[in-house]
């Protein structure tokens, strides 16, 4: 083997290891904190007329039962708008606010966690939009400690839901993140969806990626992280799963880099037998 050829096969191998590692994925909230029998952990909210807090309920299908644990359920009109706290144990922590906004009625939101005998099948926020509202609410995560995401390169949001950005520009869908550090410098990265992305299948999980570059704010430190805020605003008659809130690596696509120097690699050899 010669010198070229080696060298373009270490090339190679390097590029394959480049496209296959990354840091790992750190999940900030994946909604699994709920005691398997539906038991509040840790809420300090005061309920309000609509409103239901650390329910349960159970469903039988197929021969198999499944048991429904909701922590906090909103429906309806009254309140209007909300703001509060719990503890959390399943993410960075240590506490969860969330703050809702709906103008009008219609809108609903929940967190629930769905269980059977052999252990825990999902854990989502859920949120079914009113077809008159362009609703708000917000998830903050305060108190991280200098939590360091900086292996990361962006925030990720898993999410099933039928349609993104179906009101088009008039009504834009705005899911953002705001994160501060431990100096206070503060940014924020904005996905407004006027249609369906990339890749998107409706009714099927989707990886949506906020990276880190297109943040618009201070400088932030990812080593000394203090809080982070994620937000959504719009789409009148919406329905969303968000399934867990994460820092993670978006994705480098391998088969394109692999294909040019395996074409590369191929033309080497014709070369040679020349």
């Amino acid at each position: 083997m010669n010198k070229q050829l080696a060298t373009l096969m270490g090339t190679m191998l390097i590029a394959t290891a480049a496209t296959s590692a990354s840091a790992a994925t750190i999940k900030i909230d994946d909604f699994s904190d709920f005691g398997l029998s539906g038991t509040d952990v840790g809420f300090e909210a005061n309920a309000e007329p609509g409103n239901v807090f650390a329910s349960n309920s159970s469903n039988t299908s197929g021969g198999v039962t499944t048991e429904e644990s909701t922590m906090f359920k909103y429906s309806g009109s009254a309140p209007a708008t909300q703001t509060f706290t719990w503890n959390i144990t399943s993410g960075v922590g240590p506490t969860r606010e969330m703050m809702y906004n709906v103008p009008n009625g219609g809108t609903s939101f929940l967190m629930q966690h769905v269980y059977d005998g052999s252990g825990t099948i999902s854990s989502k926020f859920g949120m079914s939009s009113g077809n008159n509202n362009t609703d708000l609410f917000s998830l903050t995560y305060d108190n991280l400690a200098g939590a360091d995401f900086s292996t990361q390169d962006a925030f990720l949001l898993n999410i099933v839901t039928d349609h993104f950005g179906n009101n088009g520009a008039l009504n834009p869908q705005d899911i953002a993140v705001t994160v501060t550090d431990g100096t206070g410098n503060t940014a924020t990265v904005t996905n407004s969806l006027t249609s369906n992305p990339t890749g998107f299948i409706a009714n099927e999980a989707y990886n949506m990626y906020l990276a880190y570059s297109d943040l618009v704010g201070d400088a932030i430190d990812f080593s000394d992280i203090d809080s982070l805020t994620l937000s959504y605003e719009g789409d009148q008659g919406h329905d969303m799963e968000l399934n867990f809130f994460a820092v993670a690596n978006i994705p480098v696509p391998a088969p394109g880099t692999l294909g040019l120097l395996s074409a590369g690699l191929i033309g080497l050899m014709l070369r040679r037998r020349k």
